[in-house]
């Protein structure tokens, strides 16, 4: 047994150390400074994103219109979903959800230590737990009363039954992405892996989904998509659009121009929708060359694809973030088949920027009164994106010779 076999925790504590840190570092500060900070900054109050979802369940349960509610911006799938909180007053109906929320990320988590570990599977699920319940993200997510638990429930559970039961996988996706958009890139993986029953299974499903309300869905189009294709904020934003605007800002910093404001916006959206493009191009390649030398690429496909959906629409929030909690499995997986030390130096660089991803960006920021703190997490999952696959055809390349 190899020294870095010895120790199979490593790529795990190096991520949850790097959360903690952060942690560290908004007590510490706020205690130097004596200036009180909290962990969640920007909600106005508890369930702020919850209200509008049970406004939505509680129109859709009274046959009127979804999208008058001004701030309910997602599909009408996610109004079902809050229709069994609707019979009881907000207040409980907000406990509860947040109840069903923490539930829903760890049966997600858990299905993914079924699939990802193959030894040492409670040790290392208790430190996945612990890393994902002290991250921002999580927090975030509770606080604001977001449907991304749900998301992520969906999405594990169609990991999961990807190689058992492609039909029920396929059901599962539409299910996501009827919630949310992002999971949509699961299905490259079903084209690369000529996944027939899923995408059918699929297809199916959400033409159901949308058939069954079709009305919901066109105001949907017209009243949200297409009105709100250019929104674009710089704080509290996980999308590589971002990345690339906090990126710019630390180059004309460091060499001391200032950034014209009108040109920002139009910066950050077109590089981010080019290296978006150009992410998806790479992913299918290294899937593709993955496919060719190892028969289960479940491992693969979620490494490949997780960190990619958070940067693909230009607006992310933190809460989005919490389905790459699971990386932390994949880079043990990956710190146990490394034979070379450079495969080992770049596990260790993706464990700390998979930390970095989920660090209190917010309350770190308001302590420092500085806007490229927010930049750290949408850097630390462009870099990690780009690392990974630098990682896989370097390890593919490696095996072959």
């Amino acid at each position: 047994m190899t020294e870095h076999q010895k120790t199979p925790f490593t790529p795990s504590l190096l991520t949850l150390a790097v959360v903690l840190f952060s942690l560290l570092i908004c007590i510490v500060s706020s205690t130097y400074f004596l200036k009180t900070t909290h962990l969640i900054r920007d909600v106005p109050y508890p369930g702020y994103d919850f209200k509008d979802f049970y406004q939505a369940a509680s129109n859709l349960n009274a046959d009127k219109q979804l999208y008058e509610i001004e701030r309910f911006v997602t599909p009408p799938f996610s109004a079902y979903i809050f229709l069994p909180f609707v019979n009881v007053s907000p207040e409980l109906a907000f406990k509860s959800f947040v109840v069903c929320n923490l539930v829903f990320i760890l049966l997600g988590l858990y299905l993914a230590a079924q699939c990802l570990l193959r030894e040492a599977k409670r040790e290392h699920f208790l430190i996945l737990c612990f890393f994902t319940c002290l991250s921002f993200p999580f927090i975030f997510l509770l606080q604001r009363g977001n449907i991304d638990g749900v998301v992520f429930l969906f999405l594990m559970l169609s990991i999961y039954h990807w190689h058992r039961h492609g039909a029920l996988a396929g059901s599962l996706l539409s299910m996501a992405v009827s919630l949310k958009i992002y999971p949509i890139l699961l299905l490259v993986g079903a084209v690369i892996e000529n996944r027939s029953r899923v995408i059918a299974s699929f297809l199916v499903t959400q033409a159901f989904i949308v058939l069954t309300n079709f009305e919901a869905w066109r105001s949907f189009l017209l009243e949200r998509v297409f009105t709100r294709m250019d929104l674009f904020v710089f704080n509290n934003n996980m999308s590589f659009a971002s990345a690339h605007y906090f990126l710019r800002e630390i180059v004309l910093r460091l060499f001391g121009y200032a950034a014209p404001y009108h040109h920002e916006k139009l910066y950050a959206q077109t590089l981010g929708a080019i290296t978006f493009l150009l992410l998806v191009g790479l992913t299918a390649f290294t899937h593709f060359k993955l496919l060719r030398k190892e028969n289960n690429t479940r491992h693969n496909m979620l490494l490949l694809y997780l960190p990619l959906m958070v940067g693909f629409p230009q607006q992310v929030f933190p809460y989005s973030h919490i389905i790459c909690a699971p990386l932390a499995l994949l880079l043990y997986d990956l710190w146990q088949k490394s034979v070379t030390k450079t495969e080992q130096t770049r596990i260790i660089w993706m464990s700390i920027l998979l930390g970095l991803s989920f660090i209190f960006s917010e309350s770190i920021s308001d302590l420092y009164n500085s806007k490229l703190v927010f930049g750290i997490p949408p850097i630390a999952n462009l870099c990690f994106v780009v690392l990974i696959h630098i990682h896989l055809l370097g390890s593919a390349r490696t095996k072959a010779t």
